[in-house]
């Protein structure tokens, strides 16, 4: 499957060409899937029930949250880990980097050898020609003159 990208206008800030307009390719979502969806496919997949998997994905919400503000990376196998960064001002000297220069955390999720491997075989395709094939699928329906019967 190919993921769709839009063409996007962006002004350059950094380089030679900073302050130039160029046009760069961004992922375009073509739809969501919900999380009672996301459970249904899991439970579709194993011998729990959707009820199951929501709990279960409440909990390790809950985990990953409790880990993360301990300091802790969560490890999670096939699937990849999580971990917390900052984003801070910079300063010019070591003495004046203090909490308050901190400006946020972030949490960061690096993707298994699965998920990169997914990333790594993705094709692409605009997402203009994505519509254009849709609507070759879902076609509209012509209305048709009834005729009246007196």
């Amino acid at each position: 499957m190919a993921l769709a990208f839009r063409k996007v206008k962006r002004k350059l800030s950094v380089g030679k060409d900073a302050g130039k307009e160029m046009y760069f390719a961004m992922a375009k979502k073509t739809s969501m899937t919900p999380f009672e969806d996301v459970c249904e496919l899991v439970s579709h997949n194993s011998s729990m029930s959707s009820a199951d998997v929501k709990s279960i994905l409440d909990s390790f919400n809950w985990v990953v949250s409790r880990e993360l503000k301990a300091g802790r990376s969560l490890h999670l196998g096939e699937l990849g880990h999580f971990r917390l960064t900052l984003c801070a001002k910079a300063q010019e000297t070591a003495e004046e980097v203090t909490a308050d220069k901190v400006t946020k955390a972030r949490v960061v999720f690096f993707p298994g050898a699965i998920l990169r491997d997914t990333c790594s075989k993705m094709t692409f395709v605009p997402y203009d020609e994505v519509i254009r094939e849709v609507e070759k699928i879902v076609e509209v329906p012509v209305p048709c003159e009834q005729e009246h019967v007196a």
